[in-house]
């Protein structure tokens, strides 16, 4: 069982059709059961787009939603930095995702290049109730909390991703190594 509660309206534009918009945007109220990498190597190369992450959670957890609600979800194309220290923003397709930084904080870190463009809106691009430590703290089914992958390679390392730790703290120097095993946060829109 996964809780969903709204993040945001008209978030991301949908694949099918890239001059609308999905209508609304849900995130999880908690981790997935299961730690996962976000690549099997130490490389951010390709960022999100190219991640193992997404290509679990847009196979293997998109196979797993029962057959009506599948119909109701919509692809989006998700922005996120190109990884390995790059500026460059590349795009994916996807039904579920994981939320950006910029998301997650509207401090000036996160405002700043690239990561200012890891969400196509021009406003409202962090999700109101999640930008104190307190609110993006996140647990696991059994009440224990985690650290959990955003899909925000790191500009200043070449081999790691930011994360928010298990206090719900992001920082500039919270990072997770690709291959290291964090906590999952999805995010999918309608």
């Amino acid at each position: 069982k996964i809780n969903l509660e709204v993040c945001g309206k008209k978030r991301f534009y949908l694949t099918e059709d890239p001059s609308k918009r999905c209508m609304v945007s849900l995130l999880a109220t908690h981790l997935l059961e299961r730690a996962r990498r976000f690549n099997s190597t130490s490389t951010t190369a390709g960022g999100w787009a190219t991640s193992e992450l997404n290509a679990v959670l847009n196979s293997r957890l998109y196979n797993a939603i029962p057959p009506q609600t599948k119909l109701l979800l919509k692809q989006v194309t998700v922005p996120s930095s190109a990884g390995s220290g790059s500026m460059n923003i590349t795009t994916s397709e996807c039904y579920i995702a994981v939320p950006a930084a910029i998301e997650l904080s509207s401090t000036s870190t996160w405002t700043a290049e690239p990561y200012i463009h890891e969400m196509a809106i021009t406003s409202g691009k962090t999700i109101s109730y999640m930008t104190s430590d307190a609110r993006r703290k996140r647990t696991y089914a059994d009440g224990g909390t985690g650290s959990y992958w955003t899909r925000s390679p790191s500009i200043r390392y070449t081999d790691r991703v930011c994360t928010v730790d298990s206090t719900g703290y992001l920082y500039y120097y919270s990072y997770g190594y690709p291959s290291s095993t964090q906590g999952v946060l999805i995010e999918i829109s309608f």
